[in-house]
């Protein structure tokens, strides 16, 4: 889940844009870590307008194949103004040889095309525009929920429309985020280097990333594995 708080400042109402974006894996970490490309294929997705929410799921190749459906949608504490778009191909939300930052629906302004079915790279995109009143705040929280068979989907995307289920869901990630750090006996902030660090994924490290990591030893070795040839350690 993530939400984002729009504050108008101004004496005039604003027209905002929202657009989120995630790459899908409606598969199990083992799967995904042995074949991401094959992971990623038979997945169909379906839009459901009286929940606004994008469902998606893999079809099974196995009796003992455990089922894994996604949902995604957002609520919005404000004025809607449109209906939302949606995408879940990710040929048409990013377009040829294109990174998310620089996808043509994001810096183009195109539309979503509202592609559902049989895909063959599978992504959540949802696109909402909002009203923020002058002096006022909008707020939209995206959700991404994970169910063991479709007949969940319904009771658990109705779930987060409850007024504080964002505030109760934030505390319940807040309280096991700790538990899971003080049983890994991590600092808090020697969570947020790892976390830095595994966002880097295969980008080039910097100097002054490299320089969290504890020991000349250790940066050394990650600075000549990852830095650029013309970049020093």
């Amino acid at each position: 889940m993530r939400r984002v708080s729009l504050t108008n400042s101004g004496r005039k109402a604003r027209e905002i844009e929202l657009t989120s974006y995630a790459e899908l894996v409606p598969a199990t970490a083992a799967t995904d870590n042995a074949h991401p490309a094959f992971a990623k294929m038979f997945v169909e997705t379906e839009h459901r307008p009286e929940f606004g929410a994008l469902i998606a799921t893999r079809r099974l190749h196995s009796p003992h194949e455990a089922e894994i459906w996604a949902a995604h949608f957002a609520v919005i504490e404000g004025e809607m103004l449109d209906p939302p778009q949606y995408e879940t191909e990710r040929a048409c939300f990013l377009r040829r040889n294109r990174e998310p930052g620089e996808a043509a629906v994001i810096r183009e302004g195109a539309p979503l095309s509202n592609t559902v079915g049989t895909v063959l790279d599978p992504v959540f995109a949802l696109r909402h525009r909002v009203k923020a009143p002058a002096g006022r705040t909008a707020r939209v929280a995206f959700w991404t929920l994970v169910a063991s068979s479709r007949e969940e989907l319904p009771n658990l995307v109705d779930k987060p429309y409850d007024r504080n289920a964002f505030e109760r869901a934030e505390t319940l990630a807040w309280t096991q985020a700790q538990v899971q750090r003080r049983h890994l006996d991590v600092t808090a902030e020697e969570a947020a280097d790892f976390q830095r660090l595994a966002a880097a994924g295969d980008e080039p490290v910097l100097d002054e990333q490299v320089a969290f990591l504890e020991g000349p030893p250790l940066a050394g070795r990650g600075a000549r594995r990852l830095l650029p040839a013309d970049a020093s350690a």
